[in-house]
């Protein structure tokens, strides 16, 4: 019994420490003051944005190493919004944009690179079909009723967004590999394989033009991380069983699970909703990160040659805008021996990399091969 105390105080002490060293932003001291109304938050965002990842947290709680680990993130959360913040508002300024502006200035502004910024917030905030766990999309119901927003307002909402979706599943790695290395059995947790390069290349290659009929578009015609998810699926990364397998047709919600399933009894005329039965994670840029983050490294960077310096052919590269959530899947291919992206929507084959750095200002990489 005695052991098993022991035990369990070394997890939640490595665990602890593992996270903090992984957290530190130089610089920035963590206080518990000044916080914003959403910084005060934190618990609830985080716990939101695990619910769906419950193997992990059950296995927190029950090694007692859940509360150390939200008590991180919180503390991580404070220095990272408060950097990405300081960040985007140079970013604006270098683009000649005031963080004081409203979004109808940036309509109005003659400047392309405002009437850019403002095609993309207008993207992120009126054209996002669900909600998050930062914010209530639906409450933007047209470009109008964004109009009275002020820049540093989204900005602080861009940061907050992006350390729930992108910096939370990161440190959801940690968490995993500190218990696996302690041997935390997680019981009915998925194998996660290193992926075979070759075939993910060459189902991307084969299908980038092409598509495959094995597969429906989804219907709101994006089709881009359906097919790197197919190509994931080529590689060898394993459907989780679903006891929805080809009897509920429909999108389920989740990042727990991760499968594609054509109804056996669905006609070619049936509408996509009553012929597929798919899991968000296998057809929307954030949910397949949130799948994949937490068991393969990742790299997040604005940088395009740290991002060029951690590229292989196989990846998974997400791109998104200056401010917002990122919306765009592409897989990692070469091609006479530049870096360059296949990807769907606007179909692209072995495109140079370097479009894709003009076309977003940050990107993820997720190593899955």
């Amino acid at each position: 019994m005695r052991s098993r105390s022991i035990c369990r105080a070394m997890i939640s002490l490595l665990l602890t420490l593992v996270l903090v060293y992984a957290c530190v932003v130089p610089g920035l001291a963590v206080t518990a003051d000044g916080l914003t109304a959403q910084e005060k938050q934190t618990e609830q965002l985080i716990e939101d944005a695990l619910v769906l990842n419950r193997s992990t947290v059950d296995a927190m709680k029950k090694e007692h190493t859940y509360q150390a680990f939200l008590d991180t993130v919180a503390a991580r959360q404070q220095t990272w919004v408060r950097a990405e913040v300081t960040r985007l508002t140079k970013v604006l300024r270098g683009m000649g944009v005031s963080p004081q502006c409203t979004v109808k200035d940036l309509e109005t502004a003659e400047d392309p690179a405002a009437k850019k910024l403002y095609r993309d917030i207008c993207r992120w905030l009126v054209d996002e079909a669900e909600d998050s766990s930062v914010l209530a999309y639906s409450q933007f119901t047209s470009a109008k009723a964004i109009e009275g927003l002020d820049l540093s307002q989204l900005i602080s909402w861009s940061a907050l967004q992006d350390f729930v979706d992108t910096i939370v599943p990161e440190l959801l790695r940690y968490a995993l590999e500190t218990l696996r290395q302690l041997g935390f059995d997680f019981g009915t947790d998925p194998f996660w394989p290193t992926l075979d390069q070759k075939a993910i290349v060459d189902y991307a290659h084969r299908y980038a033009k092409k598509y495959n009929p094995a597969y429906r578009v989804p219907t709101s015609g994006s089709d881009c991380t359906n097919f790197v998810s197919q190509a994931l699926y080529a590689g060898g990364l394993s459907m989780t069983p679903s006891s929805i397998r080809g009897t509920n047709p429909g999108t389920k919600t989740t990042t727990e699970e991760w499968y594609y399933y054509n109804s056996p009894s669905a006609t070619a005329r049936a509408p996509y909703e009553y012929a597929v039965a798919v899991s968000t994670s296998w057809v929307r840029v954030e949910d397949l990160y949130t799948y994949l983050a937490p068991h393969y490294n990742t790299v997040t960077s604005t940088n395009d040659d740290v991002v060029r310096r951690n590229l292989k052919a196989g990846y998974v590269i997400q791109g998104g805008p200056t401010l917002g959530r990122y919306e765009h899947s592409s897989i990692v291919t070469e091609k006479n021996g530049k870096w360059c992206y296949t990807a769907h929507t606007n179909d692209r084959k072995d495109r140079d990399m370097k479009h894709y750095f003009n076309a977003y200002d940050k990107f993820r990489v997720i190593k899955v091969c």
